[in-house]
């Protein structure tokens, strides 16, 4: 304690001066045990480097007729810290928030910072629309009045069946039977069936199996070979245009139904491939219908 007349120092127990006699005090200035003990200790608020300082206090006068024990207790707090100024806003640039949008969709902030991504809605995948097929060079389609392309009608069977069941036993035994006559109508059976499947397309025509070799004779055979060439070389075209896997050809006739009459199977090897190939073209076309 402090004397407020002499300034001396005494003890906390001391209650009077024991040179002036005036009452002691404590002093403001030094904190006692008991203040120690009643007033905790306020908390420091965290001050921000930028803050103005806080204002200084004034120490309480000393009471001179108040007690130690009710001076301790009635101690003021130490006064609050004052709130920090808030700081200004920034202005933004253009390319700060073309940054800022950029971020915000893609869950990042522009300088790095990991953001929560915004969530994407999702959206239902259209089905994929068929798109029409516009025929095939032989039946292209149409152009309408509005400019627009009109589909082909899908091919349909034709309404008269093509042979298909020709075989080299009935051409032998049927051939013996009627003296060749039911072999000059398989050869004239061809010849029909090869123009309807390929002369639309190649713009050629077989002549008719009965008037060949009725002009054959005047040709002295010649035309008879020139007719079995090109109508073999028909065979063999059509059957390339319509993709099917099947080996014909003009030389399938020079090797066996030339070439191959000196071993006497050639030309029967030669019909059994002509009857075949034939077969297969009238299935095709009577499933296609073209």
């Amino acid at each position: 304690m402090l004397c407020p007349n002499c300034g001396k120092t005494y003890p906390d127990t001391d209650r009077f001066c024991e040179t002036c006699g005036v009452a002691l005090v404590i002093d403001s200035m030094q904190p006692t045990e008991a203040m120690i003990a009643v007033a905790p200790p306020a908390p420091q608020a965290p001050q921000p480097s930028q803050a103005p300082p806080a204002p200084l206090t004034t120490p309480m006068p000393p009471l001179a007729d108040a007690p130690t024990e009710a001076f301790a207790t009635a101690a003021p707090a130490a006064p609050a810290a004052a709130p920090a100024p808030a700081p200004a806003p920034q202005a933004t640039t253009d390319v700060q928030e073309s940054q800022a949008a950029s971020a915000s969709a893609t869950g990042h902030a522009s300088f790095g910072e990991e953001q929560p991504a915004v969530p994407v809605p999702i959206v239902a995948r259209k089905q994929p629309v068929a798109i029409p097929q516009y025929g095939t060079a032989a039946n292209p389609g149409s152009v309408g009045s509005n400019g627009r392309m009109t589909p082909a009608a899908s091919p349909l069977p034709p309404a008269a069946q093509l042979d298909t069941s020709r075989s080299l036993l009935a051409y032998i035994l049927l051939s013996m039977v009627t003296f060749t006559i039911y072999a000059q109508y398989m050869f004239n059976n061809v010849s029909v069936d090869i123009n309807t499947l390929a002369s639309k397309y190649d713009n050629r025509k077989t002549m008719q199996y009965w008037l060949m070799q009725t002009l054959n004779i005047l040709t002295l055979g010649i035309l008879g070979l020139v007719w079995n060439h090109k109508m073999c070389t028909r065979v063999g075209d059509e059957l390339r245009r319509r993709r099917i896997g099947y080996s014909f050809g003009a030389s399938t006739y020079w090797l066996w139904g030339v070439l191959g009459s000196f071993i006497l199977v050639g030309p029967f090897i030669y019909a059994y491939k002509l009857f075949k190939a034939m077969n297969l073209l009238s299935a095709d076309y009577n499933v296609r219908g073209c």
